[in-house]
């Protein structure tokens, strides 16, 4: 149950006045091109001083001070002898940060012959400067077009805007706020009735960054007990206290923590900051909390693979329940693989035995289509009455990958070697003199497609293949056999592609029908052979070496 909490109010007086936004884009860091520059001061030091004189070509640009006391900045731009401004000059003044963003633009035209300066007014707001880098000196180009018969040329100007007068930027949770009152020794109350818990903050947002400060009291299942919220800005000493309840505490579990969340406004295109502050309860009873505490795996993943199933086979995994309170209603095991879809489940109930064994059935079709990283969800469901999420851990697994294994194998034959025509596998790294090593790669999803509709167009690739004999016989001859070819080790065979397979006749006096194997080959187009009252076109391939894996 969470209850009404009394609600902070910006403390700020220039919200308001720092309402108005400013357009900010992106340029080139490298269009910047600073000439000869210098900064004199107006009776302070350059250092500090407010408003700033900064020169360039022969013009003047008065800088105003630079912060938000107010909801605009003024800058003049003041030709010194002999330049001078003509009647009807137009004037625009661009204002970027050092990384090239541009943070405001002002326009103005001179309304008179040598017209003496001319002002530019921007409109600003502390949080118009999130992504402005502001711990570098800016930079303020000037654009002047002269009016129609002027003599003079146009003319762009860059001057270097001092920085110093901005204050600095939070980036860090601490920078943020500050906790006055020492959380980690301060009891949270288990009160008979209600009792408040109280704790006191400083917040700094000079740029006007936070949209509020949200702070939640949840237990260890992230229930939110309690709840409450700041969006003052004030610097000064905070409070905010929750009002701590016996009915929202004895069915809840502990530890229990103090979630502070800073949320951004969303023009700051910043991600919410947190942090989880343990809240002593040491006048709570002691009970199981979090996952680790109810269940204990006793298969260590870390080092257990998941063999690949061939057909559905059971896979059998330990772990131990402590539920002293009687809370579990039953426990839900998932499999899952890396987009999150669940490849085979299992679920229990909790008995008294120290050990209890799960059972999860994998089969291969399914497995040969998934892609990791794999995962074992174990979910805990508490019985309803005691009014609990459901608690759950994502434990990471392996499971044996058959293509690795097989590519292994066919590796540690040794390299192909071509000689002209001639091909041979030597049994080391390095090929005779004279020969050159092949390289073989696994064909991509895209070239496995152009092969098996347009062999033709990756003739000559060489590639690691697999397949599963479907013909060897008189009609074949021993150099060549039909086969069923796939990308990867394959739960169907016969979704492979029927494809014509040449090689050594003596080598492949290893294969018979339904032989599966893994192969070093190249394309060598299409072919076409006869069948029953028709012909057939499939894609052709040369063996250069493979390794028999099984059955299929």
């Amino acid at each position: 149950m969470i209850k009404s909490t009394a609600k902070k109010i910006f403390s700020s007086a220039i919200a308001f006045a720092m309402s108005i936004s400013l357009s900010v884009v992106a340029v080139g860091a490298g269009a910047l091109g600073i000439t000869a520059l210098s900064v004199t001061s107006v009776g302070m030091t350059a250092a500090n001083a407010a408003p700033v004189n900064v020169t360039s070509n022969g013009w003047t640009l008065t800088v105003p001070d630079l912060n938000f006391t107010t909801s605009s900045w003024k800058f003049v731009l003041t030709p010194n002898s002999p330049n001078f401004l003509d009647d009807f000059d137009s004037v625009t003044l661009k204002l970027k940060d050092s990384k090239g963003k541009e943070i405001g633009s002002a326009f103005d035209y001179a309304s008179m012959a040598k017209d003496p300066k001319l002002d530019f007014t921007m409109y600003v707001s502390a949080s118009d400067f999130s992504k402005v880098e502001t711990t570098s000196s800016f930079t303020a180009t000037v654009e002047i077009k002269r009016g129609y018969g002027s003599k003079q040329t146009n003319l762009n100007l860059t001057f270097s805007v001092p920085t110093t007068s901005f204050p600095k930027r939070p980036t860090a949770f601490t920078d943020y706020i500050k906790f006055s009152t020492d959380l980690t020794k301060q009891e949270l109350p288990f009160p008979k009735d209600c009792a408040p818990y109280e704790f006191k903050y400083s917040i700094s947002d000079p740029f006007s960054e936070l949209s509020q400060v949200d702070f939640k009291l949840n237990d260890s299942a992230g229930k939110t007990l309690e709840s409450d919220y700041a969006t003052s800005r004030d610097p000064e000493i905070q409070k905010s206290e929750f009002n701590v309840c016996a009915y929202d505490l004895k069915d809840s579990v502990g530890p229990y923590t103090l979630v502070t969340i800073l949320n951004f406004n969303d023009s700051t295109g910043k991600s919410d900051l947190s942090t989880i502050t343990k809240l002593p309860s040491n006048n709570f009873p002691k009970r199981p909390t979090a996952f680790a505490d109810y269940i204990t795996m006793k298969t260590d993943f870390a080092v257990t693979e998941i063999p690949y199933p061939k057909s559905c086979t059971p896979f059998e995994y330990q772990y131990s329940v402590n539920d002293p309170y009687d809370e579990i209603s039953s426990l839900d095991f998932s499999l899952l693989d890396g987009s999150g879809k669940s490849l085979a489940s299992d679920f229990d109930f909790v008995s008294e035995t120290a050990t209890q064994t799960g059972s999860i059935s994998l089969c291969d079709f399914t497995i040969a289509k998934a892609v990791g990283p794999f995962t074992l969800k174990a979910t805990i469901k508490f019985s309803s009455s005691t009014g609990k999420p459901s608690l759950e851990s994502v434990i990471p697994v392996k499971i044996e990958n058959p293509a690795v294994k097989h590519l292994t194998a066919l590796n540690a034959q040794g390299v192909v070697c071509a000689k002209g025509s001639t091909y041979s596998v030597a049994k080391t790294d390095k090929c005779p003199s004279g020969a050159k090593a092949v390289n073989f790669s696994e064909p991509t999803e895209l070239q496995w497609n152009t092969l098996t509709r347009s062999p033709a167009q990756v003739k000559g690739k060489n590639f690691i293949i697999f397949g599963c004999v479907a013909q060897f016989d008189a009609n074949t001859g021993g150099s060549k056999f039909r086969a069923y070819a796939s990308r990867t080790p394959s739960a169907s065979w016969l979704s492979g592609v029927n494809s014509m397979f040449t090689g050594n006749a003596k080598s492949l006096l290893k294969l018979k029908e339904d032989d599966a194997f893994i192969a070093k080959v190249n394309v060598t187009g299409a072919i076409s052979y006869s069948t029953i009252g028709n012909k057939t076109s499939v894609p052709a391939f040369t063996v250069r070496d493979f390794v028999k894996i099984g059955s299929c």
